[in-house]
């Protein structure tokens, strides 16, 4: 019921699109101006997600520059917070 995941390593100045951020259902911990991003799930408990089952998350992370930190997520994690 509740979970957090993210990834860090981001070049300074990135951040979540407005319109992940208008949309995004969960909380948002860390938008990804310090160069990490975390969401986690909402903090009244709506969103379960089932074992076995996927977490589909369409994210649009921003960039000041090109950058080749898209390639590749660094320090991608997601846990359990019970």
């Amino acid at each position: 019921m509740k979970w957090a995941l993210g990834f860090g390593d981001l070049p300074e100045g990135t951040s979540l699109s407005k319109e992940f951020t208008d949309n995004f259902w969960g909380e948002i911990i860390e938008d990804g101006a310090d160069g990490s991003i975390l969401l986690a799930s909402p903090s009244d408990g709506g969103h379960t997600i089932d074992p076995g089952a996927d977490l589909r998350i369409d994210i649009q992370v921003l960039y000041m520059d090109e950058d080749p930190s898209h390639l590749h997520l660094k320090g991608l994690n997601a846990q359990d917070l019970g």
